[in-house]
């Protein structure tokens, strides 16, 4: 019984293998897929050096008032203060 499970061991190791390979091969390609539609949508919209301004300019500090819509700031502001006191 001992020399019939070595081509059984065999095949179950050549089946692994080719399972592994196989998905290792599919999330490789929808990683270089995500990364190229992000930048053809970044390209297309153009607001990709625009929102990495922003974030910079936040994470600094020194974001221009101009930039951001008053109505937009204050309507993110009530809702973080319902969320915290939500949350207690």
């Amino acid at each position: 019984m001992g020399s019939a499970m070595s081509p059984l061991v065999t095949q179950a190791l050549d089946l692994v293998l080719y399972g592994m390979g196989t998905v290792f091969v599919f999330l490789t390609v929808l990683v270089v897929m995500t990364m190229l539609m992000s930048l053809i949508v970044g390209a297309s919209i153009g607001g990709a050096a625009n929102e990495g301004a922003l974030k910079e300019g936040i994470k600094n500090g020194n974001v221009e008032t101009d930039a951001l819509d008053p109505k937009l700031v204050a309507v993110i502001a009530a809702a973080v203060k319902r969320h915290r006191h939500s949350k207690q």
